[in-house]
């Protein structure tokens, strides 16, 4: 990377990391690189069903993802479990497709006699997943090395509250704006933090109302295109007015 890709970094007018994290490592291969954070972005779901407080006392908790070891479902399981185990009431909904990891889910979870508790609702459409996430008390991304997950922005653009692990790439951004909880990247923690968010609901509604508005500030897919304008304009200030061609992270 530092003899083929370091040179080339330098020698645009600009490299476009989607956060901090891959600006740091972009730094780390090439120091001069000009480097311009343009995120990923969605759009915000128009006046219709949010998420409310009331979905708190369902109890309910959403895994919503593919379900590929990078995923990490079963940390999720795990958390189920230990929560479970403790004699707690939950109920827990992992929806998304297979890509590798549903029969060893499935079998832990029959493993554990789960099977009241833990529910594989597999791949559903837009609509469907919208429902699913308003329907939840809260979300939980357990994988541990996400670069800008855009279940987490669908979520926050519709309120929910959510549970992150510190592997996730976007953690300073969610932890400056009190967007989302951010926990250890292991079940244990992640039960911990699902019995704290069901347990004080002015948490959760603080989550709730930052992570939309941190999604309706800065990361709709509007202000990500209009970043992109002004940069491919040379309108931008750290670019110049003789902008040739970018790296896009």
């Amino acid at each position: 990377d530092r003899l083929l890709i370091g040179g080339l970094l330098e020698r645009v007018t600009a490299v476009l990391p989607l956060q901090v994290t891959e600006q740091r490592i972009i730094a780390s291969i090439s120091p001069n690189a000009k480097t311009i954070i343009v995120p990923n972005g969605v759009t915000m779901p128009s006046a219709g069903k949010m998420w409310t407080i009331d979905a708190l006392s369902q109890r309910s908790v959403l895994f919503l993802g593919r379900l590929h070891p990078h995923k990490r479902v079963m940390f999720f399981i795990e958390a189920a479990r230990l929560l479970m185990e403790s004699g707690n009431r939950i109920r827990f909904r992992i929806v998304g497709p297979d890509e590798g990891d549903l029969s060893r889910a499935q079998q832990r979870v029959r493993e554990c006699s789960l099977e009241n508790s833990v529910k594989f609702v597999g791949p559903l459409g837009h609509d469907q997943v919208a429902e699913e996430f308003v329907s939840a008390s809260l979300y939980v991304l357990s994988s541990l090395n996400e670069a800008f997950p855009m279940t987490l922005l669908e979520a926050m653009a519709l309120g929910v509250p959510t549970i992150v692990t510190e592997g996730i790439h976007i953690r300073e951004l969610l932890e400056r704006h009190q967007a989302a909880m951010v926990v250890q990247p292991n079940p244990q923690s992640i039960a911990a933090g699902i019995l704290e968010l069901l347990a004080k609901p002015d948490l959760a509604t603080m989550l709730s109302k930052n992570g939309r508005r941190l999604v309706a500030n800065e990361l709709t897919i509007d202000k990500v295109v209009t970043r992109l304008e002004t940069i491919y304009q040379g309108a931008h200030p750290d670019v110049s007015s003789t902008f040739t061609h970018a790296v896009i992270g």
